[in-house]
């Protein structure tokens, strides 16, 4: 589809044109003309509006739908559609899934069945079989199936010498192995972080060190085995203080952050909604400056949107009987950007790439095409029914956003949203 961008101002420091004003023409997947002024035929599309901005694609390394096992909360396809509307052109699918992400078959039938959708998918192995903790999956048989690192998601690593041998075939297939920092004997089953807040709402609750207590352990191993260790989010002040260490010390050791934990504070729990039980657990203003603080300076290196689709039936209940999770790909860009400016908010969610050595192209001409593009001038008011997302359990609701996406493009796949 021949597709006109026009007077956009181009956000990409790996582009000739960042900072620059220009129309952009995409025909076949790809960039076919960067420059101030294009003719085109008449059956091209034309993306307009008052104040277009046009970025590269996003990336999130911790994301879950539920297909296959768990279509009632997400296909695959509806998920990388809405992660497309998000301004996503990769993403990295978590074992959310039945069955786990740990055989090679249905890594591979996966990859084969959504290998040209709007958003690119790549998948995350199960760091043990059905995530159980006790056996660690086929590492190099998976490894050569192109997964992008191995993950038990939110099920924490208790055998501390299982991730000392999953971080010693870290260096041998050159992956990342995922570990969420959590100790489940510090944290009780609690729901929520132990503060006042809490306390006066009488939900169980955690103390920040139950994240610190966990991280500290996995980093003292990743000191003694070497490897790569990636920690997908972390949520306190503490947290930021033991990465930098880690990272002065010299250790391969990358972090995200979760766009709840930018956003929101245990003052969102007041009201026992239940798309605000996440995790990380929401925390103290101290550890959300601290998170903002960290992003600036590079030592988290990058945001998740975190998102995890629950039924009706999981979320519409109480408080203590609910599933964790919220969306978060449809709003992420929007809610970032009402705390960092747009270049810091375009890195944020583009360098991740990085750690998992996903490449992307750069908006110039004779590129593929993939980016996204915004209009700054109008805003978007966050409802239910206009999530492309199949469940609707986002503690973003009801949120101004002050973007609007109009289009995205990952090569021949382009959608234009009005």
């Amino acid at each position: 589809m021949k597709t006109l961008i026009q007077d956009a101002l181009i956000i990409d420091p790996k582009s000739s044109f960042h900072n620059k004003r220009a129309s952009i023409y995409v025909n076949n997947g790809k960039i076919k003309d960067v420059a101030t002024e294009i003719r085109v035929d008449d059956d091209t599309k034309l993306v307009k509006g008052v104040d277009l901005m046009v970025t590269p694609t996003f990336f999130d390394a911790f994301v879950s739908f539920g297909e296959p096992g768990f279509e009632d909360r997400e296909t695959l396809q509806n998920g990388l559609n809405a992660a497309a509307k998000g301004g996503f052109g990769d993403i990295i699918l978590q074992s959310t899934t039945y069955p786990d992400l740990d055989h090679s078959s249905i890594i591979h039938q996966l990859q084969d069945k959504f290998k040209d959708e709007s958003c690119h998918l790549h998948l995350s192995a199960a760091l043990t079989k059905a995530k159980k903790g006790k056996d660690l999956c086929e590492i190099y048989e998976l490894d050569e199936q192109g997964v992008k690192g191995f993950s038990d998601v939110f099920n924490t690593i208790d055998d501390a010498n299982l991730l000392k041998l999953a971080l010693l075939y870290s260096q041998k297939v050159d992956q990342p192995i995922f570990s969420f920092p959590l100790d489940p004997q510090l944290a009780d089953q609690a729901l929520v972080h132990e503060n006042l807040d809490t306390y006066s709402l009488g939900l169980r609750s955690m103390p920040a060190m139950a994240e610190e207590v966990r991280l500290e352990r996995d980093i003292a191993i990743l000191a003694y085995t070497g490897g790569r260790l990636h920690i997908p989010a972390i949520s306190t002040k503490g947290s930021v203080a033991i990465i930098k260490k880690a990272k002065a010390d010299g250790l391969q050791v990358t972090c995200g952050a979760a766009i709840h934990n930018i956003c929101h504070t245990t003052k969102a729990l007041q009201g026992f909604d239940t798309s605000f039980k996440v995790l990380p657990v929401l925390r103290d203003e101290d550890d959300r400056s601290a998170i903002i603080e960290g992003l600036r300076t590079g030592v988290i290196d990058m945001v998740s949107s975190v998102h995890y689709p629950r039924t009706i039936e999981e979320k519409d209940c109480e408080f203590e009987q609910a599933e964790i999770g919220s969306l978060g790909l449809e709003s992420c860009f929007g809610m970032l950007l009402k705390h960092f400016d747009i270049p810091t908010s375009v890195e944020l969610l583009t360098r991740g790439r990085n750690i998992f050595n996903i490449d992307r192209s750069p908006i110039e001409k004779g590129a593929p095409a993939t980016m996204a593009c915004f209009d700054r001038n109008e805003k978007t008011r966050i409802k239910a029914s206009e999530l492309i997302s199949k469940a609707k359990n986002s503690m973003f609701l009801g949120e101004e956003l002050d973007i609007k996406i109009k289009a995205t493009f990952n090569h021949n796949n382009i959608n234009i949203y009005g």
